[in-house]
Parts: structure tokens; C-alpha cells; sequence
């Protein structure tokens, strides 16, 4: 069942929250504010360390147990505003088991009217009814990662790979008597494990069991004197690799207050294949400091699948909580908020008019979910509504109750390309056209990429996302990808087709009208021979359609698109670093023995060598988090997804479901696959 509860509030009569669940304040009574500055910002001497971490490779790292109303947040905002020290990166990761609604939230962020400017973008993207990870990339520089559900488990998902990466952690849930989870040994002794050398830590609270347990888990301990009517405050700090304790009180030389000049390493990526995966990936690695160098065979970007006039932005449903379904759900709000960032900064023609899900014969996981959606989503994502009430969404007589999705929408895929590559500095994006790329080298330290005449860039690192072709490559050309024509037809609208307010899915889709044409879709046909458009396949779209629709009888094709998608064989995306296939065989070898056999290592990959394919249908969604993953996997990154669901992207993972199986993960003949 979907469970996430939302906090429980009583409202005090300064304004602030009272938890009614733990029976205590959000904000201290004596300055929330400044209670937060004195605190956290202050004790943790981020001003300073933040000067210091300006030209770093990375990001400085904060965590949060506890996020509340997000004020430590916005003030570690507020600061990196203020600041304003180029290669200065902040990541921020915080935990809530029980987020405030979104209308909670803007009452609380309402006592700091100086907040607003912040807050009020917070609370344009913020999602309180998802379980799991959501990432906000709030601007270049800044990326809140908010995991709502239990911490201990959350840690462990995003961090158990990623030891000794944070830099600084907030303790700031509630009292220990009353909320002794985020207290307790099991999580204060991962926060040692995931803490750099030198890490601090700070919380309002000096009980003596958060002492204890912070002590034995290896952390020094100092009291400072505390905020308002509490006599003392507590910081906690890791021993950096000398075995000395960071000075917390001590300040830096004043010259490293100053704004540094830019590091001098500039990490370098060539992504191959200039459609969805190839432009979202560019996009996602040039607001990391990357430069890019985009490659595509065409002579301009999106002119395959991503060329469509019209797609769809909606998850891959299902009556599950597999790997699968989490990842689609994950991915349409991630994708929902970037669409609606990026329509604020440029034209991007993004329609958030929802998606109309009607159940298709046959179908039994869409039947189940008509009848409890509640069992796997909030009711804020998917829900069921009556056959009247889905004419009323959409404008139009539909033929039965249906399915809900609010975050879906439609937009034009290759105007979504254009606007990732406007989006990036022309000193960062290098776009090469008509040049297809035959071969990879390794360099040592990087990749050398080439084509028919001769090397194409050279770069650190390198993405393959160039759709089933990938395979023609020899890093990448065991994956199981296979091409997939689809044939779109276009529709004329009529006056009465013309009142279609939100896109409608049944056996096929019809978006609303743009341009005076509605796309319908799609026609699905495996291993295709040619790209000749098919009236049979025109026919069959008009069929699908108008089987959802009461009273429209459709009619009048005025034109039709066949393009080529890419499906793995498991029909799920490929993305992730690229596996060492000789070397993943020597050392997970003995799951071919004994497919439960327990190995402790990870696959090894070719360095700096990643791939982003296979996106089939449901690219729209897919691309924008797998590109987010991708660039924060080159980056050094926390993943913007938990582990598991990072493995179950991963091109390993068919490496090692062939040993399990007993089969040669090399098996595949390459001479019988058709490019």
C-alpha cells in the first residue's frame, strides 16, 4: 500500500508548527532563524570551509537528518548566494519520514518573509506524496536531494556505496526522548562510515546518549555554547587522516576568503548520439562544469525517434513496486519538473495538461490498478475517475472510467533537444554533425573517439547514447538492444476533435491538436525491414483511438512518421558506466555454478565509459533522470537514484543474469544483427 504519511500539525499562535505526532516544536520560540544560523551554519563554519572548497573538483556535501520545513536549507541557500564564489558546488541530501503538505510547508516558510525568494522557487518543484528519492537541481550550482522515508534506509540506499563522502551533517530532528530513530547507534554509526575525514556534525541536542553514541561510533566531541535559553549546543567532528580533529572555531587566512581563479583541470565528455538521451545527457554534464563535444551521424540533432512532432510524458504503469515501476515513477516527476524549469527560462512549448490512462483489454496490471491505484501511487500522481469526470479532464466523451495522471503531458521532442543545447554555454558545447563514430580508443587517462576520417575528440569520458546502434560499437556491442519501428499518424483537427484538452492512452494515444494536427500513436513493429510509412498502420492508430473515445468517429490521416526506437531485450533502459566483460566474467564466474553464490565486489567497468540506450516508448520520461544519473555517476556524484535501482540500470546487470543462467554473456552473434 502507498504509505507515506504526511506530518501532523497543530499551529501555535507565534504561527509556527507543532508536531502533534512527536509531541514537539519545529522552531525554537526564542528565533528560528537564528537558532539555525548559531546552530548550524555558524557551528559547522560553512562560510569559511565554503571558501576553501571553491575551486574543487566537487561538490561540499551536506546531510540532513530531519528536513522539516527545509529552513536549514534555504539559509545553506541563502549562503551559497551570498557567497557567489565560482566552482562552488553544494550538494545537500535530507531525510523526512513525514513530510509537511505543500500547503503546510508555505505556511511554515511564511514567518521568513527574507526567505521568500528562495522558498517560493522550494516550493514551485516541491513533492510531499512520493516515497523514495527526489532530486531538485535548483540551479547550476545546487542540488537538493530530499529522501522521504526512513533515514537509516535512506542512507543506506543512496550513500552504501559512496563511504567517506559527506562533509557536514545537520542532527536536527526531533527531541531524542520522543524521536530516538534519528538518535540511535545503527544510524550515528553510518554516519561515520559515510563521513570525509575532517566531517563535523551539529545539533541543538547535548544528551548524553546522542554524546555517548556519537563518541563510541569514533566522532570527537566538543560543547559550544548554545542558542537563546539553552546553555550549550553540540559539534561533533571525524578525525581527518592525522588523527586531529578539525579546529571548528579557528578562521582561515583572510586571502582564502577571497573568490578563487577557476581550477585548471577541465573535465572534458563526448556524448555520441545528438536525440533525447544523447541531448538530456549533454545538458546534464555541461550544468556539472562539463564541456561537451556532442557527435551525431545525422546532419542535424533529433532526426530519429526524437523527431516526432509530438510525445508523451507518462510513466510505464504497473500493479507492482518493482525496480521498474519505482524508476518510471521517479522519472516522470523528475522530468515534469526540469520541463517546467526549462519552459521558464525559453520557449519550450511544454503542455502539463495531463495524461488520461483508459484500461486496454487484455491488460490485467492496468484493470488491477483501475480498481485500487491507491495500493501502489498516491493519489497525487495516479488516480481513478469516474467515465464522466474523464470527459470533463479532457474535454471530450470517453468510454469508461480511466485512469488519472496529472504530472503527465506532451511536448515536441526535438524542440526539447534544441532547448537542452541552448541551455548550455557556448564555451561549454561543441555540437559535430554529420560524422559517425566507428570505433573507440582508450587513451589511459580518457577516450579517443573516431569515425571514417579520423579522430572525432578526445575526452575524459565518454556516453554512448546512440540508440540501437550502440551495438556497432565493440565496448558496448553484446547489449541486448533491438530496433523497433513505430509509425505515427497525423490527424486534422476538427472543431469538435480541436476541444481535446489532455492526451489520451488507450490501445494507442491522441495528443491535442497543435498546429491544427493531432499525432496519434504508435505502430509497433520489431526487427523492421523498412521505414516506409504503412496505411494498415495509419488504420490501426485510428482504431486504437477511437476505441477510448465515445461519439468521434476520427477520420482524415493527413501525413504519417516511421522512426526507429531501441528496446533491451528486459525492456528497460540501459544506463550506467559500461562493464569489463572479461573481467565481470573472471570474478562473478561462480554464479554460473551456483546462481545464489554470494560475491562481494562490485562489476568492474571500462573507466570513464558509460552508456544511455534502449529508452523504447518511453523516452520522454526516461531520459532526463538516466542523463542525471549518468553525469553524476562521471561527476563523483551521490546517484540521484537509490542503489538498487542504479544496479537494476546498469549494462552489468545482463552480464550477470547470463552467468546465473548458465550462458555465455558474449553469446550473441554479432554478424546476424542488422544495424
Amino acid at each position: 500500500m502507498h504509505d507515506l504519511k504526511n506530518a501532523r500539525l497543530a499551529w501555535l499562535e507565534d504561527g509556527s508548527p507543532f508536531s502533534t505526532q512527536f509531541k514537539d516544536i519545529y522552531f525554537s520560540s526564542q528565533g528560528a532563524l537564528q537558532e539555525s544560523q548559531h546552530v548550524f551554519i555558524a557551528a559547522n563554519r560553512l562560510a569559511q570551509r565554503w571558501a576553501a572548497q571553491a575551486d574543487s573538483a566537487r561538490p561540499f556535501s551536506v546531510v540532513e537528518l530531519g528536513f522539516g520545513a527545509g529552513l536549514n536549507f534555504l539559509l545553506c541557500w541563502q549562503l551559497l548566494e551570498q557567497l557567489n564564489r565560482q566552482g562552488l558546488r553544494l550538494h545537500y541530501l535530507a531525510f523526512e519520514k513525514h513530510p509537511l503538505t505543500r500547503a503546510d510547508l508555505n505556511r511554515a516558510l511564511a514567518n521568513w518573509p527574507e526567505l521568500s525568494p528562495l522558498s517560493s522557487q522550494l516550493l514551485a518543484v516541491y513533492v510531499d506524496h512520493t516515497s523514495g528519492l527526489h532530486r531538485y537541481q535548483l540551479t547550476d550550482n545546487l542540488i537538493l536531494d530530499l529522501y522521504l522515508g526512513d533515514a537509516i534506509t535512506g542512507l543506506n540506499e543512496i550513500l552504501g556505496s559512496a563511504p567517506g563522502s559527506v562533509d557536514c551533517w545537520f542532527m536536527d530532528g526531533f527531541s531524542p526522548t520522543r524521536n530516538p530513530d534519528l538518535w540511535d547507534p545503527p544510524l550515528v554509526a553510518r554516519m561515520w562510515q559515510y563521513s570525509r575525514p575532517g566531517a563535523t556534525a551539529s545539533s541543538y541536542s547535548v544528551a548524553g546518549q546522542v554524546r555517548r553514541n556519537l563518541q563510541s561510533a569514533g566522532f570527537l566531541i566538543e560543547k559550544l555554547p548554545g542558542f537563546g535559553n539553552k546553555r550549550e549546543m553540540l559539534l561533533a567532528s571525524r578525525p581527518d587522516s592525522a588523527g586531529l580533529p578539525m579546529d571548528s572555531r579557528a578562521e582561515p587566512p583572510a586571502s582564502t576568503l577571497r573568490a578563487r581563479s577557476p581550477r585548471p583541470t577541465i573535465n572534458r565528455a563526448t556524448v555520441i548520439g545528438a536525440g533525447l538521451a544523447g541531448c538530456s545527457t549533454a545538458y546534464s554534464l555541461a550544468r556539472k562544469g562539463w564541456q561537451v563535444t556532442l557527435i551525431d551521424e545525422a546532419a542535424q540533432i533529433a532526426t530519429g525517434a526524437s523527431g516526432n512532432p509530438q510525445a508523451v510524458l507518462q510513466p510505464r504503469l504497473a500493479a507492482s513496486r518493482d525496480f521498474q515501476s519505482r524508476f518510471y515513477l521517479h522519472a516522470l516527476l523528475y522530468a515534469h519538473r526540469q520541463f517546467t524549469t526549462l519552459q521558464q527560462q525559453q520557449e519550450l512549448n511544454w503542455h502539463p495538461c495531463g495524461v488520461l490512462r483508459l484500461p486496454q483489454q487484455g491488460r490485467k496490471g492496468l484493470e488491477k490498478l483501475l480498481k485500487q491505484p491507491g495500493e501502489y501511487y498516491s493519489e497525487r500522481v495516479l488516480s481513478r475517475v469516474s467515465q464522466q469526470q474523464a470527459s470533463k479532464l479532457v474535454g471530450l466523451p470517453v468510454n469508461g472510467e480511466a485512469l488519472w495522471i496529472p504530472h503527465g503531458g506532451w511536448l515536441e521532442p526535438g524542440r526539447l533537444c534544441q532547448a537542452y543545447l541552448t541551455a548550455i554555454p557556448e564555451t561549454h558545447l561543441t555540437l559535430v554533425t554529420g560524422k559517425r563514430v566507428t570505433g573507440l580508443e582508450s587513451t589511459g587517462s580518457g577516450w579517443r573517439v573516431t569515425g571514417s576520417q579520423g579522430v572525432l575528440s578526445e575526452s575524459n569520458v565518454v556516453v554512448i547514447a546512440n540508440s540501437y546502434q550502440a551495438r556497432n560499437l565493440a565496448q558496448t556491442a553484446t547489449l541486448p538492444l533491438d530496433p523497433v519501428a513505430g509509425q505515427i499518424s497525423r490527424l486534422t483537427a476538427t472543431p469538435q476533435s480541436g476541444r481535446l484538452k489532455s492526451v489520451v492512452v488507450a490501445e494507442k494515444y491522441i495528443c491535442p491538436a497543435t498546429d491544427g494536427m493531432h499525432s496519434l500513436g504508435a505502430s509497433y513493429a520489431p526487427q523492421p525491414v523498412n521505414l516506409t510509412s504503412s496505411a494498415v498502420a495509419d488504420q490501426e492508430n485510428l482504431r486504437g483511438v477511437n476505441a477510448a473515445l465515445a461519439q468521434l468517429p476520427l477520420s482524415g490521416i493527413c501525413g504519417a512518421r516511421v522512426s526507429v526506437r531501441c528496446s533491451a531485450s528486459d525492456y528497460f533502459p540501459i544506463a550506467g558506466a559500461v562493464p569489463d566483460l572479461d573481467e565481470c566474467i573472471r570474478v562473478f564466474g561462480p554464479l554460473s555454478r551456483d546462481a545464489s553464490a554470494r560475491i562481494d565486489a562490485e562489476p568492474t567497468c571500462l573507466p570513464g565509459l558509460f552508456v544511455n540506450v534502449a529508452h523504447g516508448s518511453y523516452g520522454l520520461t526516461s531520459c532526463p533522470l538516466t542523463a542525471e544519473l549518468i553525469a553524476s555517476q562521471a561527476n563523483g556524484e551521490s546517484p540521484p537514484l537509490p542503489a538498487a535501482l542504479v544496479e537494476s540500470l546498469s549494462p552489468a546487470r545482463f552480464i550477470l543474469r547470463d552467468l546465473k543462467r548458465q550462458r555465455d554473456p558474449d553469446r550473441l552473434n554479432r554478424d546476424q544483427r542488422t544495424p
